[in-house]
């Protein structure tokens, strides 16, 4: 969500860095954990900080933004086109949808739909593969048995992102593809192994790392 609120004030036209109490204002969370947050995702190489000024994305950091925009505005787009509800009816449930959608399935849905340039409340919808700056940047579900990563950001909603933080898959940690298949992805974290439905694991963005384990 700090990803994606830094990417939708720079469309509403903001300019240069967010200042952190901008960002915390949007968000609704105290400036102290505004700032620890920013911290940590430069960290992480999400953002880039200037002391006085705020943050602003780096190319990994609007490649994690980007990839929740465009499943968000698809979604939108869908239904409002063939369900029939109003622009923003349909942005507003688009926000829960894009929490449980895999990769596949928003490229899926955006060939379905034609690949539209818009969402109804005429944003625009970023291009799968034309991300600036994330060539090492993959889904969990894309990664195949036995190859290790480094987390890079989890675009899971509040309750299954804390799920999976407690599990061990959460930005900075590592984890291990140990099994993949129709039904999902079996990895091993620093607290044992973990089975993810492919949902699930298309929300983990990951930067592999070899065949590092975890553990």
């Amino acid at each position: 969500m700090y990803l994606l609120t830094i990417l939708l004030a720079a469309e509403d036209g903001h300019d240069g860095p967010l200042g952190l109490a901008s960002l915390a204002e949007r968000l609704a969370v105290s400036p102290a954990s505004a700032n620890e947050m920013v911290r940590k995702m430069e960290g992480r190489g999400l953002v880039d900080y200037e002391p006085y000024r705020g943050a602003s994305l780096t190319g990994t950091g609007y490649g994690v933004a980007a990839r929740v925009v465009r499943a968000r505005r698809l979604w939108a787009r869908f239904l409002a086109d063939h369900l029939g509800f109003t622009p923003q009816e349909s942005d507003a449930m688009a926000c829960d949808l894009e929490h449980v959608t895999t990769t596949e399935a928003v490229e899926r849905l955006a060939e379905f739909l034609g690949h539209p340039e818009s969402c109804p409340l005429g944003r625009p919808i970023p291009a799968a593969g034309t991300v600036p700056g994330t060539p090492s940047a993959h889904s969990l579900d894309s990664l195949p048995a036995g190859r290790g990563a480094e987390v890079i950001a989890v675009s899971a909603g509040r309750e299954a992102a804390g799920f999976l933080t407690a599990s061990g898959v959460r930005p900075g940690g590592v984890v291990t593809v140990v099994a993949t298949g129709g039904e999902g992805v079996l990895v091993r974290t620093d607290r044992g192994e973990l089975h993810l439905d492919a949902a699930t694991a298309a929300l983990v963005l990951v930067r592999v790392i070899g065949g590092a384990h975890a553990g």
